[in-house]
């Protein structure tokens, strides 16, 4: 179980799960964290007490590297949205949403998102809310097979640790400078979808 949970196929499989469960209402990272939470936590407690003994982590992933990777800003790494919806929407009410909901993406909670636009139930969401988070994961998950970045030391990670504060805890600032790239994809990922959202709310509220 843990060769399977710790490998890139099998993190990639619950990401997807997860979110396409989100996408029907369905609290996916509750759902199928049943099954990796408990075997990623005691990959993390492996790399910890490696990482003390001053040796070479065993682990790339874990429930750090899902922390830091899947959940950029929550589910659906939503973070890109949330400052598409701030700073750059048109339409009133995507615009509130994104400035009130923007304090608590920082801190990973996505639900005023998730619910507010709303992405459950939503297909014109529903690619980047599954495609952003497995990408952050597969970039990520592949620098640190091929040592570009270092593994991560496993410390425990609540998931309301604000944003940037959850990777520099993991032993390296250069895991907060790939949240900073990837922020940046992750907007460029979900502006074409959310471009079109806001038209068509734009146009409702004009026509109401």
């Amino acid at each position: 179980m843990l060769g399977i949970t710790g490998s890139y196929s099998g993190m990639i499989t619950f990401v997807v799960v997860a979110h396409v469960l989100w996408l029907f209402g369905i609290h996916g990272t509750m759902v199928t964290g049943t099954i990796w939470k408990p075997l990623y936590l005691a990959m993390d407690l492996e790399n910890l007490t490696v990482f003390q003994n001053g040796d070479p982590l065993p682990h790339i992933v874990g429930y750090a590297f899902w922390g830091v990777w899947a959940s950029l800003g929550g589910s659906g790494s939503t973070l890109g949205l949330n400052l598409l919806m701030a700073f750059k929407a048109k339409s009133e009410g995507l615009k509130k949403l994104g400035r009130m909901a923007l304090p608590t993406s920082f801190l990973c909670i996505k639900e005023p998102i998730i619910f507010g636009i709303p992405i459950v139930l939503n297909p014109m969401l529903a690619i980047p809310f599954v495609f952003a988070p497995a990408l952050n994961v597969t970039v990520a998950y592949f620098l640190i097979a091929t040592d570009v970045l270092p593994r991560m030391i496993g410390v425990f990670n609540v998931i309301e640790m604000p944003v940037f504060a959850n990777a520099f805890i993991q032993g390296s600032w250069l895991f907060a400078l790939l949240q900073v790239f990837l922020i940046v994809l992750n907007t460029l990922i979900y502006y074409p979808f959310f471009k079109r959202l806001d038209n068509i709310m734009r146009t409702q509220a004009t026509q109401a």
